[in-house]
């Protein structure tokens, strides 16, 4: 059977809500591991395929874990975990 994907608008919105967590934890684009998983948010806006994130942060002694699923049979989840 077939999966759906997310269409373009449905991949922003999950994106901005990825974006206002992270804002609200205090992560902000001014470290490099963030700015890299802001590359990834770029790169899945125009994917069409999903993509894999685990990305260290090392200031934090955290990495960050998940996908950006473009399949809707299937969660798009940022976490950030213990090294």
């Amino acid at each position: 059977m077939p999966y759906t994907v997310r269409t373009l608008d449905e991949r922003k919105d999950e994106v901005k809500h990825l974006m206002k967590q992270l804002n609200e934890y205090g992560v902000r684009p001014t470290y490099g591991p963030v700015k890299a998983l802001y590359l990834k948010f770029k790169e899945y806006l125009t994917a069409e395929h999903s993509i894999d994130i685990n990305i260290p942060f090392p200031e934090i002694e955290k990495k960050f874990k998940g996908k950006l699923a473009v399949s809707k049979a299937e969660d798009v989840i940022i976490r950030i975990v213990a090294i």
